[in-house]
């Protein structure tokens, strides 16, 4: 599985341990997150609110947020379309 931009800029702020392997989803990233401020609760305010910023940003420049079920694909149209 490639990697996503999104995961990218998320692994980047989170120590190998605890980076998010395989699909990014809300759940695996509520995880690392999670784990990251038992292990290292020194540096959770830090990084949160990097990674906060960050989606502000993201938000702001792109004028859009886009959801992970806003991105599903539709199968069954797909599927009308392609039938012949």
């Amino acid at each position: 599985m490639a990697e996503t931009f999104g995961k990218y800029l998320i692994n980047q702020e989170l120590p190998p341990e605890l980076q998010v392997k395989g699909e990014l989803t809300k759940g695996s990233f509520k995880k690392a997150i999670s784990d990251f401020a038992l292990q290292y609760p020194e540096k959770y305010s830090k990084v949160i609110t990097k990674l906060k910023h960050l989606g502000d940003s993201m938000a702001t420049n792109e004028g859009l947020s886009v959801g992970l079920d806003d991105i599903t694909p539709q199968y069954k149209a797909r599927a009308t379309t392609l039938a012949f």
